[in-house]
């Protein structure tokens, strides 16, 4: 029997056609399950700490429509940003490290800003109608800050300078793990949730789990997708 489809819960989407006609199938459980897998990419240095396609083909085709602009505000290598342009989205991404924002660039999916996400008011955008993204798990100060001390605290700051350029009502869907360490367990997944909560208004999780060998994140086969709204 399905469950209600209340705020919390994810439409799971059959990806049989790779992400051209996606289809929303009824509401399931508060978990979806993917294989974790990551697609080849042609950047030449380490590129496995980033989620699948499949991921971002899920959350943005729940959370925007088709001409939306998403903004990936950590985005790596364009995982975000590929998949909004083959949904018909306009995506934006900010990438700090100057290697990874040219080989983003290089894939001509939007608009990829070599910065750093807090300089986001000194440039001219549109108001935002989805965020999508999943930080570093580590630090933001790294090596400055390697135990994660400021981390939460980061993020909030972040996402304080993010606010003013979103839409009223828009999405805020951020992927993260809590980080599994043989002598420590750090429950940032949650603790970014509560901190984020004063900001926006949280309105549930959903557990993206791997169903293979391959790492979620955080030693972890499993992360979790906050859903957040811009109030």
């Amino acid at each position: 029997m399905a469950r209600k489809s209340g705020r919390g819960y994810f439409l799971l989407i059959n990806m049989k056609n790779k992400g051209k006609q996606l289809r929303f199938d009824r509401w399931k459980k508060t978990w979806f399950s993917v294989s974790g897998k990551l697609e080849k990419i042609a950047f030449k240095g380490e590129s496995d700490f980033r989620f699948p396609e499949e991921v971002a083909n899920l959350v943005i085709s729940k959370y925007s429509r088709k001409g939306d602009l998403v903004l990936d505000p950590f985005c790596g290598f364009g995982t975000t940003l590929v998949a909004a342009k083959k949904l018909g989205r306009k995506a934006v991404g900010f990438e700090i490290d100057k290697k990874r924002a040219h080989f983003a660039s290089g894939r001509k999916a939007g608009r990829i800003i070599n910065d750093s996400i807090e300089n986001i008011g000194k440039y001219t955008l549109p108001r935002v109608d989805l965020v999508f993204t999943s930080p570093p798990y580590l630090s933001m100060r790294h090596p400055k800050d390697p135990e994660g001390k400021h981390y939460v605290e980061d993020i909030y700051r972040i996402f304080v300078k993010i606010k003013p350029c979103m839409k009223k009502g828009a999405y805020v869907i951020i992927e993260i793990a809590n980080l599994a360490r043989e002598k420590e367990f750090r429950p940032q997944a949650w603790t970014v949730g509560l901190r984020l909560s004063k900001l926006f208004k949280l309105e549930g999780e959903i557990i993206r789990c791997n169903n293979g060998s391959i790492e979620a994140g955080g030693n972890n086969d499993h992360s979790h997708v906050l859903i957040f709204k811009n109030k």
